[in-house]
């Protein structure tokens, strides 16, 4: 005879299932889906007029799960020794195993899992600037990486403007390419679609 209630037994599972697998799976649904895209700029040189905008009043942040991700955190300051334009010469659609390639070739400097406010960005400004007095390797690159969906639109241009004040990085913008701002219908360095989307 069980001596555990239902309840119980659900409690038990919900603390055994690791976040991780959580994340894969979801990470798995979107990849499967073709709901990632990742945009490469030079941080210093033509970035859409979309992504600069400035708004003098941002919403505060929904606490449900209801913005886009993908498992990663949605902001990162690494550096890596192969620049993603490299990486990633196409923008859509990009698999789960290139998708990994990111983690593999980073070295994390600063990450926010989750974007709240100015304080992420003031602290991401004082890394860059530690980042400026540290003599690195000539082929070593600075990289920002920004999840955006519907909260970190609202930061993405402050983002910027503190990573300007960097040397030498690269802006990597990963979204959902159903979903507004259309990045892909402006200038880019990278080759476009790998095949025509449907």
């Amino acid at each position: 005879m069980c001596i555990w209630s239902r309840r119980e037994i659900l409690k038990l599972f919900a603390v055994l299932i690791p976040v991780n697998f959580v994340e894969y799976c979801k990470g798995s649904t979107i990849f499967d889906e073709e709901r990632v895209c990742i945009h490469v700029y030079d941080i210093k040189g033509c970035i859409p007029d979309i992504l600069l905008k400035q708004y003098d009043k941002k919403p505060a942040r929904k606490k449900q799960n209801t913005y886009f991700g993908t498992g990663l955190p949605e902001l990162l300051l690494c550096t890596s020794g192969t620049s993603f334009l490299s990486l990633y010469q196409y923008f859509w659609p990009i698999s789960q195993k290139e998708f990994q390639k990111i983690k593999d070739s980073i070295t994390i400097k600063f990450e926010r899992t989750i974007v709240n406010g100015s304080q992420d960005v003031a602290d991401l400004e004082k890394i860059i600037e530690q980042q400026k007095m540290v003599m690195s390797p000539v082929n070593l690159t600075t990289v920002a990486i920004i999840t955006l969906n519907d909260y970190s639109i609202y930061w993405i241009a402050p983002i910027i403007d503190a990573c300007r004040k960097g040397n030498k990085v690269e802006l990597v913008v990963i979204k959902d390419p159903t979903k507004s701002p259309y990045l892909c219908d402006y200038p880019t360095q990278q080759k476009g679609f790998k095949r025509p989307p449907p």
